[in-house]
């Protein structure tokens, strides 16, 4: 018996780490195994932050640092070394790829911690101060500050959302 589509997607929670085998990265299309945080869902719409640890890869104001420590409940033999948050390292998966993401036993989409009350807080402060930054995008800027997850305007008016 296979479990439905809104049963597997009641396991993707927010300030949960889920560990994406096969990540795409879309700078370079190299496939490679990535950290997601999910942040938020909306209209079948998720929303993902990629860690890193990689400190210079990131852009330093907006930025958290998340030790070992910092994660509940984590998967033994995953996240154990510092990794970073930074805002405008995301992933938005619509709904069919995440479910086929999890459905695929290759791929490996486990949940693999929680972060904690303290460290989500303090990056849900860090995004409130986006609009302030001129060297961000308008895009970046408008996704990480409100979430609107990528959603452009043309298919919020398809939607029928103003």
């Amino acid at each position: 018996m296979q479990i439905t589509d809104n049963v597997l997607l009641l396991k993707i929670n927010e300030a949960s780490a889920y560990y994406d085998k096969f990540s795409v990265e879309e700078t370079i299309g190299k496939i490679k195994p990535k950290y997601k945080l999910m942040r938020s869902s909306i209209l079948e719409q998720y929303f993902f932050n990629v860690l890193t640890k990689d400190m210079t890869a990131c852009k330093k104001k907006l930025t958290i640092r998340i030790e070992k420590d910092d994660w509940l409940n984590r998967a033994k033999g995953y996240l154990e070394k510092c990794s970073f948050c930074d805002l405008t390292k995301y992933d938005i998966m619509d709904k069919e790829v995440l479910l086929k993401k999890i459905r695929d036993r290759n791929n490996l989409f486990l949940f693999v911690g929680k972060l904690c009350e303290s460290k989500y807080n303090e990056l849900k402060k860090l995004s409130k101060k986006v609009k302030y930054l001129p060297y961000i995008s308008r895009e970046t800027r408008n996704i990480v500050q409100n979430n609107l997850l990528g959603i452009s305007n043309e298919k919020i008016k398809e939607l029928g959302i103003n």
